[in-house]
């Protein structure tokens, strides 16, 4: 990694510009409650992509990852998707913006391979050969999914942007391949 591009990589709120800027140093990553790569250029309008992202086909969505860094050409990351599906901050519809983008980006349908239902009223659409996952969390506002807890698949300790309703954490340590009990 060049230096300019290791100064890049300095803010963890940041993970999908990280993403789609070092498809080469990750192999995946999560976003929660995010906006679509360069859904916005300024603040003002990050305000409004906020609320109602723009009209982009999967392409156009997919091409703004891949222009920010053109010249690779390697396996690019796979990517969790969690959304509240009552956040007023950031708009259900930015969840489904970004499974398009990364459905294109990855070059998978954009129909759900598999759908199942987990905890706390939460949808899992898988895309591909799990490259893509989006969950959508019925009644969650906007916030970190965690679920107080000692079991397993339990996590964290709500409080104000983490709300109690399913453990993020532990499903993208399945995802990411790091939760033993799944090997």
């Amino acid at each position: 990694m060049t230096g300019e591009k290791a100064a890049g990589a300095v803010s963890a709120r940041h993970r999908l510009v990280m993403l789609a800027a070092y498809p080469d140093v990750f192999a995946a990553g999560s976003v929660a409650a995010g906006l679509p790569y360069r859904c916005a250029a300024s603040l003002s309008q990050a305000s409004l992509c906020q609320y109602a992202p723009p009209e982009r086909t999967p392409r156009q969505w997919g091409d703004l990852v891949r222009a920010a860094y053109p010249e690779y050409t390697g396996p690019r990351p796979r990517v969790a998707i969690w959304h509240g599906q009552s956040d007023f901050t950031v708009a259900p519809a930015n969840g489904r913006e970004l499974r398009d983008q990364f459905t294109d980006v990855l070059g998978v349908p954009p129909r759900p391979a598999a759908v199942s239902s987990l905890p706390a009223g939460t949808k899992l659409e898988v895309y591909g050969a799990d490259q893509v996952r989006l969950y959508q969390v019925t009644g969650m506002g906007h916030g970190l999914p965690v679920d107080p807890g000692a079991d397993a698949d339990q996590c964290g300790s709500a409080a104000l942007y983490f709300l109690d309703t399913i453990c993020s954490a532990y499903h993208d340590a399945v995802f990411f391949g790091v939760d033993r009990s799944h090997t």
